[in-house]
């Protein structure tokens, strides 16, 4: 870089610009949250930076100072140009305005699906304590294609049903990811999704299809703003 320079184009290049890998944004009255999956953090930011990633996540930040700009690329939340993502971009994610868990009746889950159930579990909750969350999510297995409303629900709800006699304590995070493990081996097609709110701070994740939520109750997940989706 030369001295004194911002390493930005000079001229009329255009400055093409994402989030970086493994962070996702979710926008607040004047400031925005963001979550960073490689150090499995959350922080907020205000001011001219806010207002940066705000441009940024959307697409529209060809005005944006250079200096703001050298500052988001400094703190490695941003990047120079567009590559496939880990993430999938929250402003596809449709609001969600049903829960497949909703209306189910009281049976019970199959025993094969109990032992299944608790082997992901228990493998999820061992990995997230080991290693990395990203390397966590990276190695969850590729989405699949099946996107049939009627058996994803039963296959949510036999979920639920599998995970009530477990010995774990539920927790969203290893909970959502062994669902996603689970359901991804079945060739379904399901998006993860982090979520925040403020006041007080509270972070949560789910998993849903379209504007089905899979594993939580609507209203509970109605309180959260998207911030990561993959």
């Amino acid at each position: 870089m030369p001295p004194g320079g911002t390493g930005l184009p000079a001229g009329g290049d255009a400055l093409v610009l994402d989030l970086a890998e493994g962070i996702g944004v979710a926008a607040f009255e004047g400031k925005v949250v963001v979550l960073d999956i490689r150090q499995d953090r959350y922080r907020a930011y205000c001011g001219e930076l806010a207002a940066g990633l705000r441009q940024i996540a959307s697409g529209d930040h060809q005005h944006l100072d250079p200096r703001v700009i050298e500052r988001l690329l400094r703190l490695g939340l941003v990047s120079r140009g567009k590559y496939l993502h880990l993430r999938k971009p929250i402003n596809t994610l449709p609001p969600v305005e049903a829960s497949a868990l909703e209306g189910q009746d009281g049976g019970t889950a199959a025993k094969r699906e109990i032992v299944r159930t608790f082997l992901v579990c228990r493998r999820i909750r061992r990995d997230l304590r080991r290693k990395p969350l990203h390397e966590v999510l990276s190695r969850l297995p590729e989405n699949g294609a099946l996107s049939d409303p009627a058996k994803l629900t039963d296959f949510a709800r036999t979920f639920d049903k599998a995970m009530r006699p477990l010995p774990f304590r539920p927790r969203c995070l290893p909970d959502t990811l062994a669902f996603a493990h689970l359901a991804r081996r079945g060739g379904f097609e399901i998006d993860i999704v982090f979520g925040v709110k403020l006041e007080p701070f509270e972070a949560h994740s789910w998993a849903q299809a379209g504007s089905c939520v899979l594993t939580d109750p609507l209203e509970k997940v109605r309180r959260f703003t998207p911030i990561f989706a993959l």
